[in-house]
């Protein structure tokens, strides 16, 4: 059926037939008896009448009361009629058709009221300053002219009713019915990222250029799952650390000469002045200026997972290639770096690669280092949370692959153990006094 009416129970998450987890709103549809059909010849438009929400008598008006035994129906208290429905329902009690899972619609709620807040509440619209005594707590500030149009012009918005509003929501999926317990389920219709907070996908590999194999890439390392705030925090970090912070500026205190008063307090008819090294003068102190300090912040230490997150979104997405350093006897010619180069992941030439080599292979850092292709060639050692998320290709060698697996897999091992502490800690007796 197009139309029906229900009532929200609440939010869960169901997991489709495709892997994905999608967020869900469990609704209560029905059930909805018919209470009347407009057609055009007696009412001048078509349409039905739904009623929703069983209850008592003694909270429907006569009129009301009347109108349902009319229509042979129990009290509800809800009722709502659909335009242009009338093709699909008779006069029974229940719909002809059966509510069943579809593959898009729209769905009207009615917002909660939140009352009448004041200005500095309402959408958009923000209060007056707060410094230097200032009394623009609440007040809106100026809304119009004074000799003309001495008025209030239209459309200035103002503080008003929060909510009590009905809204239309397009684009809903029902994902799934429960018909004896009438309920539904209705997701977005955006699908699940790319980089889930749950996943279902296939062990993950990376493609060896020149040949046509795949290299098994270790589960732990490559295949976990991508948690995006820790993630945001690493990378933070990361570049917070590379910040000199040598910034510096000097303060009325700092700067030299203003020791004498430039001129007498009164009688010159210029503004009073005790220093010339003043804020205020050229060439004075500054005030609030940057001064020296670190950014560096502490990540914990099971939080460091987040490079694991980072190598394991370039091998699903499938950005992450192997190459053989062996055929690097020297510094190659420049069309050979570009074939490399672009032939990047997957044959892909969109977005710049990153190249991560080891020491030993010198003759590859020197073949790639200076192409345009090439965001940079860093060491596996070196190669951190902000390197792999800024790039859009990663090219590694094999001995860099075994390098990076090996970091993340003492990194888990780490969190693991701090985390097995934790646990040993909290089952400690607790002595007596």
């Amino acid at each position: 059926m197009p139309a029906i009416l229900a009532k929200k129970l609440g939010m869960t998450q169901l997991f489709l037939e495709d892997g994905r987890v999608e967020r869900v709103t469990v609704l209560e549809a029905g059930p909805c008896p018919v209470t009347g059909i407009r057609t055009h010849e007696t009412d001048g438009y078509a349409a039905v009448q739904l009623a929703y929400g069983a209850t008592k008598e003694k909270h429907l008006s006569k009129p009301e009361l009347g109108h349902l035994r009319k229509a042979d129906a129990a009290p509800h208290r809800h009722l709502v009629e659909f335009r242009d429905e009338s093709r699909l329902l008779d006069r029974r009690h229940r719909h002809r058709g059966r509510l069943r899972a579809r593959p898009e619609g729209q769905g009207r709620r009615h917002l909660e009221g939140q009352g009448l807040p004041g200005h500095d509440q309402a959408p958009r619209l923000r209060r007056g300053p707060k410094s230097h005594g200032s009394h623009n707590v609440r007040a809106p500030g100026s809304i119009g002219a004074s000799a003309w149009p001495a008025r209030v012009m239209k459309g200035i918005r103002g503080p008003g009713q929060m909510g009590n509003k009905r809204i239309t929501q397009k684009g809903l999926t029902i994902v799934q019915v429960d018909a004896e317990r009438t309920c539904c389920s209705s997701a977005a219709p955006s699908p699940a990222r790319a980089t889930a907070w749950w996943r279902c996908a296939r062990m993950p590999s990376a493609p060896v250029l020149s040949t046509t194999g795949e290299r098994p890439l270790d589960e732990t390392a490559f295949g976990a799952a991508f948690h995006g705030p820790l993630v945001h925090e690493s990378v933070r970090a990361e570049l917070n650390a590379r910040r000199q912070g040598t910034h510096s500026t000097k303060t009325r205190g700092n700067v030299r000469g203003g020791g004498a008063k430039p001129w007498r307090q009164k009688g010159t008819g210029r503004a009073r002045a005790g220093s010339s090294r003043s804020p205020i003068w050229t060439g004075g102190g500054t005030i609030f200026g940057p001064q020296p300090r670190h950014y560096t912040f502490k990540v914990n230490r099971k939080e460091r997972r987040a490079f694991r997150s980072a190598l394991s979104v370039h091998a699903e997405r499938g950005t992450l290639a192997v190459f053989d350093t062996g055929a690097f006897d020297g510094p190659v010619d420049q069309a050979r770096r570009q074939a490399r180069a672009r032939q990047g992941v997957n044959g892909a030439s969109r977005g710049r690669v990153l190249v991560i080599l080891t020491d030993a292979d010198r003759d590859a850092a020197l073949s790639f280092r200076n192409l345009a292709q090439v965001r940079g060639v860093i060491a596996a050692e070196g190669t951190g949370v902000a390197d792999l998320i800024g790039a859009a290709n990663v090219l590694a060698s094999q001995s860099a692959v075994d390098e990076l697996t090996a970091r993340a897999k003492a990194q888990s091992r780490s969190a693991l153990g701090c985390a097995d502490a934790e646990h040993e800690g909290d089952d400690r007796p607790v002595e007596e006094a």
